[in-house]
């Protein structure tokens, strides 16, 4: 069964005016009914009185005489009343005297034989099936008995049952004449609000605060119509003014947004001038101070380089003499020996030329430009390199040479060869003597580009930010001072107006790109 709340608001009025009207209805003709029945019981049982004090003064001479027979025929005569169903006489101490009951009566309650006290009064009662009455017999003062009538109310109940079924016939009758006039009244007051329900539902789909309930009446309802649009005029009213200021604000917003996009840009740009001053200040001191050390470092070199050059040049010449009386030598094992020297010779004058140029490159280190720039082949160059370095790579380095079409390039060449056994070397200790070194070489439109690959580990972030930073390194202490690498962009960077960067390959290890441009007008990037 539906609960009452959630009935339809017509169903509720409907029912609540029909109700209404039928239970005003109900109610009346229940209250007439009774105002009758209560009226009947008045009559019948004032006309029950009147019968018991009729039959009273029949029977005074009977009770004053002790005729009991004549008085039974008296109270006999009652039975020709259809309505008496007993009646019985009481002498003046009580005893029953005489009485009378209907034999066509299925149930009834005999009457007692010592019913009624010799003093008691005259009056009536009901029961569910019979009204009594007891009247006592008095002639000129003195009581000589007592009279107990008793009447059937059955024609009270069968006024009853036709006074309810009479309601109910009326109420019935009432209530199909009732249901259009409650429909119609349920209608001129549901649909003003069902179009109120119906208003607010489209608000709260569209969310249009312009539309109005017709105002077509003065009641109630009409008020609350007028209510309801007084509410939506200031809603309307609210929204436009909230749009007008969330319009503000978000233009506000925008503008703000763009000022600090402004000064973030002026920050981060500031920031950076800052930090890229910073580190060139830096990098002055620290080249600087390396530039003093590797000049130094350099005139200290060149001394005994030069002694030691200078030796070996005067043991060639001697070397040249002995060679011309090699076949006066009898001893073929010394013969053997001097034989030997000439290579011991061409190794020492080559290890006198390699110091001379890491003394030079060290002086270059701090006055890099001083050499002039030649044209020559870099694959002879680094190939030189890879001869001298072939001790070291022979046992587990695997190089993989993919040269391409190199014009002759304006370069120190000698320098380039320092950044090439540098790389070289690098990668070796990366890969820890095992892997596979690849040497590419391709020519550009206006440069040409070296790549130098390893299998190693590859670089970490810290690596890679300062790899190029003097002093630098990532191996253990005692194995490299951190100056190769620092060394080698001054090479490419300050004396060839080059470009050597660093970064991970795509699979495992290292790879360091070298770009030379064919018309080097200057300094040219580092970067990775």
């Amino acid at each position: 069964m539906m609960p009452l709340r959630d009935v339809s608001i017509t169903r509720k009025l409907t029912g609540a005016i029909l109700a209404t009207a039928l239970l005003v209805l109900a109610l009346g003709i229940v209250l007439l009914g009774f105002r009758d029945i209560v009226a009947i019981r008045k009559e019948m049982a004032r006309t029950t009185m009147l019968i018991a004090q009729a039959v009273g003064e029949y029977s005074v001479s009977e009770l004053a005489f002790g005729d009991r027979e004549e008085s039974t025929k008296t109270l006999a005569k009652l039975g020709q009343m259809r309505d008496i169903e007993a009646v019985a006489l009481y002498d003046e101490e009580g005893r029953l005297f005489s009485a009378y009951e209907r034999g066509d009566i299925d149930h009834h309650d005999p009457i007692p034989a010592d019913e009624v006290p010799p003093d008691q009064g005259s009056h009536s009662r009901f029961s569910e099936l019979h009204v009594e009455a007891i009247q006592p017999v008095v002639y000129e003062g003195h009581r000589y008995g007592t009279i107990h009538l008793r009447a059937s109310s059955a024609p009270l109940t069968k006024m009853i049952r036709a006074h309810v079924l009479s309601v109910v016939f009326i109420v019935a009758g009432l209530a199909l004449l009732a249901l259009p006039l409650a429909i119609a009244m349920q209608r001129a007051v549901s649909r003003p609000i069902l179009e109120l329900a119906a208003l607010a539902r489209r608000l709260s789909d569209e969310a249009d605060y312009s539309i109005r309930v017709p105002e077509r009446r003065r009641d109630e309802i009409g008020l609350l119509s007028n209510g309801f649009n007084s509410m939506l005029a200031a809603i309307e009213r609210r929204q436009r003014e909230r749009d007008v200021a969330d319009t503000e604000r978000k233009a506000a917003q925008e503008e703000l947004r763009k000022l600090n996009e402004e000064l973030e840009d002026r920050v981060t740009q500031r920031t950076r001038e800052l930090r890229d001053a910073q580190t060139q200040l830096v990098q002055a001191a620290k080249m600087a101070s390396l530039g003093t050390l590797t000049a130094g470092l350099a005139h200290e070199i060149n001394n005994p380089v030069n002694y030691l050059a200078g030796n070996l040049s005067l043991m060639g010449d001697v070397y040249a003499q002995l060679s011309a009386h090699l076949s006066e030598l009898e001893d073929p094992r010394l013969r053997r020996k001097v034989e030997g020297m000439s290579q011991m010779l061409a190794d020492g004058e080559e290890a006198a030329r390699r110091l001379k140029d890491l003394a030079q490159s060290l002086r270059f280190f701090s006055s890099p430009a001083e050499s002039p720039l030649q044209l020559a082949d870099l694959h002879r160059g680094i190939d030189s390199c890879l001869e001298i370095l072939a001790p070291r790579l022979k046992d587990g380095v695997e190089v993989v040479r993919r040269y391409g079409e190199l014009p002759p390039v304006p370069c120190r060449l000698g320098q380039l060869n320092q950044v090439f056994m540098n790389l070289i070397e690098n990668a070796a200790d990366a890969m820890q003597g095992k892997g596979r070194l690849t040497i590419t070489t391709t020519p550009e439109e206006d440069s040409v580009l070296l790549l130098f690959a390893d299998e190693g580990p590859g670089l970490s972030t810290e690596a890679a930010d300062r790899l190029f930073d003097p002093f630098f390194t990532t191996k253990e202490v005692g194995e490299g001072l951190g100056l190769g690498l620092a060394l080698s962009r001054t090479i490419v960077v300050k004396a060839h107006g080059g470009q050597i960067w660093a970064r991970n390959a795509t699979e495992r290890g290292c790879e360091f790109s070298i770009r030379l441009f064919m018309s080097p007008d200057g300094e040219g990037d580092a970067h990775d």
